[in-house]
């Protein structure tokens, strides 16, 4: 049995093409100091969005604690639970005896 060899194409761009990125008129060397790129606005827009979720969150914890603070307060006093007593079970009557079990199917007409 003959395998043929499977040849799977090269990977990477085809001949002749030549891979190039467009590039901006002005590097990161050449843009002024104070300005700041489009990353570093989102991740200050990202953690400004996260601060203003935090004191949401911590405004509303407390307005809850306030709540469960004063239900707490206007709540009369809770009972203390009392256990019901269970019925004691009723004695269980003692196994019949084999001789008993026997003698009863041999009167209902059971041979054994």
């Amino acid at each position: 049995m003959v395998l043929s060899a499977r040849r799977f194409p090269p990977l990477g761009p085809p001949e002749g093409m030549l891979l190039t990125m467009p590039h901006s008129e002005t590097t990161m060397s050449e843009k002024p100091h104070g300005e700041k790129s489009d990353g570093d606005k989102a991740l200050t827009q990202y953690e400004a969005e996260g601060r203003a979720v935090r004191a949401n969150m911590e405004k509303l914890r407390a307005l809850r604690l306030a709540k469960e603070a004063a239900e707490a307060a206007a709540a009369p006093p809770a009972r203390a639970k009392t256990r019901k007593v269970a019925a004691k079970p009723a004695k269980k009557e003692a196994p019949a005896k084999l001789s008993d079990w026997l003698a009863n199917q041999q009167k209902g007409g059971f041979r054994t």
